[in-house]
């Protein structure tokens, strides 16, 4: 019996400990969206993907999909964001940020945007200060809330939909955030996500 290797470029937004040596990644990938994957014999000194599957970093995986869903086979590290591992501040956003991002999709659905925006809100934040590093979550959050369609318009498209999250002048943003966090927390609320 043979299998379809499926390649995809994704972030890592959570890992769990699974049986004696294997782990379960969530990541969200360009191609196939959020995927739940199992890597076996992964925490064993002797494997290979052991030092490359952490989170912060992007990476070219290959999945199998068998019986109990997907198999995580190998990985190539592309980029990694070492200032998000050395801060705890900008590293607690950022997985804030793949969270809400894991919560809003559907699993095996791609939205390439989001991916896009993860990325995106990642390199801002490895070179943004920690005052600032809020602001760029909350633009991460409308977003990809208005990717999804769940953005109500209220004169701030401009802002959240037509520049990309670098584009964006801090200055201003730090101004928003406050209104921003409110339109956010409504969009949710009214979504029932």
């Amino acid at each position: 019996m043979s299998f379809s290797v499926y390649h995809a470029t994704g972030l890592i937004v959570s890992v769990r400990n699974a049986g004696e040596s294997d782990r379960e990644y969530l990541l969200l990938t360009r191609e196939l969206g959020i995927v739940r994957a199992r890597a076996r014999s992964v925490r064993l000194a002797r494997s290979k993907l052991r030092y490359i599957l952490h989170p912060y970093r992007v990476l070219r995986v290959d999945f199998v999909r068998g019986k109990a869903g997907w198999r995580l086979t190998s990985a190539i590290l592309l980029e990694e964001f070492v200032a998000l591992q050395q801060n705890r501040v900008k590293r607690t956003i950022a997985m804030q940020c793949l969270r809400l991002a894991a919560r809003l999709l559907q699993t095996d659905e791609p939205s390439v945007e989001v991916y896009e925006e993860a990325i995106e809100v990642f390199r801002a934040l490895a070179t943004a200060s920690e005052e600032l590093a809020a602001s760029y979550e909350a633009l991460f959050a409308a977003r990809i809330l208005a990717h999804l369609g769940y953005w109500r318009a209220d004169g701030r498209e401009d802002l959240v939909l037509h520049r990309t999250i670098r584009d964006v002048d801090p200055r201003r943003l730090s101004g928003m955030r406050p209104s921003l966090v409110a339109a956010i927390n409504e969009s949710l609320r009214h979504s029932h996500l």
